[in-house]
């Protein structure tokens, strides 16, 4: 890998540093650019250097397509999405856990039951009062096998809780009226 200095001026170094470009003709004829090496911008102005420079790293070079011999088309990393980047991969790395890959998994599981075995039909009628009871009743059940030292069946009725949480914000927002609050017909008898 190496680092090449090169002299640009102001205008596309200002539209390299905003983002408005991501790439630029360069003579390439006594230059061995490689992806990944690093290129020190300089600005100059009048043929001077101004003081102003900035790092970057080649991610793409473009030679031959109608270009002279000597001209290539050299394409820098964007710092500004190269930083959410790396955000994204530490969030990611945060919250992708076996424990809560299984966590969203079962949710995502659950509400698709929940919409299946009791479903809209039924009770058409319910409104959020039904929700907030339904999760205060699979709520205690959660507490109470947390309390006797059944984990198992603890984490089946939080993650049935938050299924419910999540079709109740379905049917708030319009995404699904299929599932509303109510007794099953096991527990109704």
């Amino acid at each position: 890998m190496n680092t090449h200095r090169l002299k640009i001026h102001q205008q596309p170094f200002d539209e390299l540093l905003s983002g408005a470009k991501t790439n630029e003709v360069r003579y390439c004829g006594d230059r061995t650019f490689a992806v990944g090496d690093q290129v020190m911008l300089i600005e100059i102005a009048e043929g001077l250097p101004t003081g102003r420079s900035d790092y970057r790293v080649i991610t793409h070079i473009q030679r031959g397509y109608g270009l002279p011999d000597d001209l290539c088309v050299v394409s820098y990393d964007d710092r500004r999405t190269a930083g959410l980047a790396a955000r994204v991969a530490e969030l990611e790395a945060l919250i992708n856990t076996p424990h809560t890959d299984d966590w969203f998994e079962g949710v995502r599981l659950e509400a698709a039951h929940q919409i299946e075995r009791w479903g809209a039909a039924h009770d058409a009628g319910k409104g959020p009062a039904n929700w907030f009871w339904l999760l205060g009743y699979l709520g205690q059940k959660a507490m109470t096998a947390a309390m006797t030292g059944d984990e198992a069946k603890a984490r089946h009725h939080i993650i049935s809780s938050a299924a419910m949480l999540l079709n109740w914000f379905r049917a708030v927002t319009g995404d699904s009226q299929a599932m509303r609050p109510g007794l099953g017909d096991e527990v109704a008898k």
